[in-house]
């Protein structure tokens, strides 16, 4: 079970298994992998030119940073920073 901070700020890494289209229209990327060291599956949302690179790319890329949640149910984490 992964621990998440009193902020929604976490730290992730793991392995693209999947690309999926969230409820809200957004592309996302179907991460296995960690937040804050806890394992997790979570879908990652990345700006759009990250995300048509990792579809060129294919499944079983490593991809870590930081991030936001912003939604839980079910978990949604937006990248920030320079990976971004």
């Amino acid at each position: 079970m992964w621990c998440i901070m009193s902020a929604s700020k976490v730290l992730f890494e793991g392995i693209i298994v999947g690309f999926e289209k969230l409820s809200d229209g957004a592309d996302a990327l179907y991460v296995q992998g960690s937040i804050n060291g806890g394992s997790a599956f979570f879908y990652l949302v990345v700006p759009r030119d990250k995300f048509e690179e990792y579809v060129n790319l294919g499944v079983g890329q490593m991809i870590n940073g930081e991030g936001i949640i912003v939604s839980r149910d079910p978990l949604v984490i937006k990248i920030i920073g320079d990976e971004a």
